[in-house]
């Protein structure tokens, strides 16, 4: 693909014939994510540049040729070097993507597969990520897509994820995060207060706040932020205008919106709908 590096390219594919699956393009050159998760496993490679990572509380370096895969919930954010510019590809495989293809590859069930290298090289699983990108891009027959992702899947978890799963970790955390997390995922649209989780969970405000930054990596709002964006790129998936989403997800206007979505996604509504449903 070509691009130039000064300006921002951002693009994103959705195929009918692989649920559970988008990927995205994107090139960039100044900061442009903050701390934020997403509730499906991310696996992306870089293309060119330099990038730093931060990812299980510490950040490391990746250059091109390095890929990353992220756990669903795990709280990430990469970012070009400065005075540097990069570009990559990701795809976003939800849970029951992977684990029908662990089911296939090793013949036993494999819940919520666990990579303990987050970073590593693999030129031939850049090369099959590739391969099913160009695949998706001119439309290819389902059979050939599909083969495809569950290749690229295979020597993902043949090659990096954890032989043996461990058990599965608590994502609950602690009760306070537990009661907190049960508030806002109820109705992620509400307008919520530090003083209503204070009464909510019995401790003072600063220590919900800071109970809750210290375990899950982000403070309530941001946290609260993303489940919004969840939903609205759900409904804009769903065909929703996005004078319909920015309501719907809780926003004013459009512009509110439009600006909240960028600064967590790094890409504007409208290019987010220009990938195919």
């Amino acid at each position: 693909m070509s691009k130039d590096l000064h300006r921002p390219d951002v693009r994103f594919w959705r195929d009918p014939d692989l649920p559970g699956v988008e990927i995205r393009y994107s090139s960039y050159t100044a900061v442009c994510f903050p701390k934020h998760t997403h509730d499906c496993y991310s696996l992306a490679f870089i293309e060119e540049g330099t990038n730093t990572a931060f990812l299980r509380d510490k950040t490391v370096a990746m250059t091109a040729g390095d890929l990353i895969v992220i756990h669903p919930g795990e709280v990430h954010a990469c970012n070009p070097v400065k005075d540097s510019g990069w570009s990559y590809r990701m795809f976003y495989l939800d849970s029951d993507v992977l684990e029908a293809a662990a089911l296939d590859v090793f013949e036993s069930e494999l819940v919520a597969p666990q990579f303990p290298e987050p970073v590593f090289r693999d030129d031939e699983l850049c090369r099959t990520l590739v391969g099913l990108n160009e695949a998706v891009c001119r439309g290819s027959d389902a059979l050939d897509k599909e083969s495809r992702l569950l290749q690229a899947c295979a020597l993902l978890l043949s090659r990096h994820a954890q032989a043996v799963p461990p058990e599965a970790p608590d994502r609950g955390g602690s009760e306070v995060v537990r009661l907190v997390r049960e508030r806002l995922n109820a109705d992620p649209t509400a307008k919520v207060a530090l003083a209503e989780l204070s009464v909510l969970t019995g401790l003072s405000r600063y220590a919900v706040l800071r109970a809750f930054q210290r375990e899950q990596g982000l403070s309530p709002h941001a946290y609260q932020t993303q489940l919004r964006i969840d939903l609205a790129k759900r409904l804009m998936r769903d065909g929703a205008s996005l004078v319909e989403v920015a309501l719907a997800a809780g926003y004013v206007d459009q512009s509110h919106f439009s600006n909240a979505f960028k600064q967590v996604t790094g890409a504007t509504p409208h290019q987010y709908r220009a990938g195919r449903p």
